[in-house]
């Protein structure tokens, strides 16, 4: 007797604070659950714009100029004896903002990186699981590789800000816009 086809989704969510600190948060939820209206997936002719952050500015904040939240959402199951596996690279607008006196161009760019930053991830992330078939019964082993490269992506997440002085070094921003563009091929 087969088993019913069984749905593993997850979604890993990174928010990441501008001007000031990197926080990661993890939530579980299926792709469908949120509304479409509040998400933009990741596109190479994507370019997001201050009216893509509608969240609301937290001005407790003193230091933070804006907040971009972008989301690795991926999902697995099992089908013929194997794990099927997609994600994508999600910016949530509902959940990013930006203060009035930070918008700026030197700012957004440097935003617009830190989602282009997680599509990146989002493709080694695929790659790494790609790598090799997953039987349905190793998702244990398949959670450590999306474990695995999440830290990593957080890291460099955090390493971006760091290095760039959250923008304000215009050389070292300028150095990792070319990074990323190289990451992402573009």
């Amino acid at each position: 007797m087969k088993k019913a086809r069984q749905y593993y989704v997850k979604q890993m969510l990174i928010c990441r604070f501008s001007l000031c600190a990197v926080m990661a948060f993890f939530c579980l939820n299926a792709f469908s659950q949120q509304s479409n209206s509040n998400r933009i997936e990741w596109s190479e002719d994507l370019c997001l714009e201050w009216t893509d952050f509608k969240g609301k500015p937290d001005y407790r904040l003193q230091r933070i100029g804006a907040i971009t939240t972008s989301i690795i959402q991926y999902k697995y199951h099992c089908e013929n004896g194997y794990l099927q596996f997609s994600a994508k690279a999600i910016f949530q607008c509902d959940e990013s903002w930006v203060k009035p006196e930070s918008m700026d161009n030197q700012t957004l760019e440097h935003e617009r990186l830190h989602f282009d930053i997680t599509e990146a991830y989002t493709r080694i992330l695929l790659d790494e699981v790609k790598s090799r078939q997953w039987k349905c019964n190793e998702v244990a082993e398949l959670e450590k590789v999306i474990k695995w490269v999440m830290g990593d992506w957080r890291e460099f997440q955090a390493k971006y800000d760091h290095q760039t002085w959250y923008s304000q070094n215009t050389p070292k921003q300028k150095q990792w816009n070319e990074t990323i563009r190289t990451m992402l091929h573009l």
